[in-house]
C-alpha cells in the first residue's frame, strides 16, 4: 500500500502579509537591517541574489491548498514534488528605500557593506546586540562570493496546483514598511 505524500522546497519564509505576526529578529534579513541601520548603509544589492521571497501567511495558505490539491496518473506513484518561492521574483534594491528613509541609511554595494563588518575584528557584545548581522558574517560573505546562487526554482507544478500560488505578488516596499513597524528597531 502507498501512502500519498508531498515535499515543498521552499524559499525564504518572508514575515507576514498582515499586520498581525512578526518576522523573527534574529534571522539573516532583520539582522542584516538592523546592522544596517547601526551601521548606516544598507546594501543596495545582495550580491546577485533575488528576492523570491514567500510570506509566511500565503506560504501557509499555498501549503493547504496543495495538501488537498488532486494527483494526476503523470505525476506517477512517488511523492509529489512542489517548489514554493514566488514566481514573481524582484531585485532588493526596489526594497530599499524605506530602509534608507527610516534609518537614514546611504545605500552601498554589498561588497561594501560587508567590509564594513569586517572591519570588527574583534566585535563586543554590544557590537553583536546592536549589529547582529555580524554573528552571520560567514553567510554573507558567501552571498557577496556568489555561492548561494543554484539552479532556480521551477514553480510550474505549484503554480498549476494552487490558485494562491498563481496569485502571489512580489515582496515590495510596503511590506518591507510594515516589517519595519513589526520590528521597531
Amino acid at each position: 500500500m502507498e501512502i500519498p505524500s508531498t515535499i515543498y522546497r521552499v524559499g525564504q519564509i518572508a514575515g507576514p502579509s498582515s499586520k498581525e505576526g512578526q518576522w523573527n529578529t534574529q534571522e539573516w534579513v532583520p539582522s542584516l537591517i538592523k546592522t544596517s541601520k547601526a551601521l548606516q548603509v544598507v546594501p543596495q544589492d545582495l550580491g546577485g541574489m533575488v528576492v523570491d521571497w514567500i510570506t509566511v501567511d500565503n506560504l501557509a495558505r499555498i501549503m493547504v491548498e496543495l495538501i488537498y490539491a488532486p494527483r494526476s496518473p503523470a505525476d506517477g506513484t512517488g511523492p509529489a514534488v512542489f517548489h514554493l518561492v514566488n514566481p514573481s521574483p524582484i531585485e532588493w534594491s526596489s526594497l530599499i528605500h524605506p530602509i534608507q528613509k527610516r534609518y537614514e541609511a546611504m545605500p552601498v554595494d554589498f561588497k561594501t557593506w560587508v567590509k564594513a563588518l569586517e572591519n570588527f575584528s574583534d566585535p563586543t557584545e554590544e557590537d553583536f546586540q546592536n549589529k547582529p548581522a555580524l554573528k552571520l558574517l560567514d553567510f554573507f560573505q558567501s552571498l557577496g562570493d556568489g555561492d548561494h546562487m543554484g539552479v532556480p526554482f521551477e514553480t510550474i507544478r505549484a503554480r498549476e496546483s494552487s490558485h494562491e500560488m498563481r496569485s502571489l505578488e512580489s515582496i515590495n516596499a510596503a511590506l518591507m514598511e510594515q516589517w519595519l513597524n513589526q520590528w521597531c528597531f
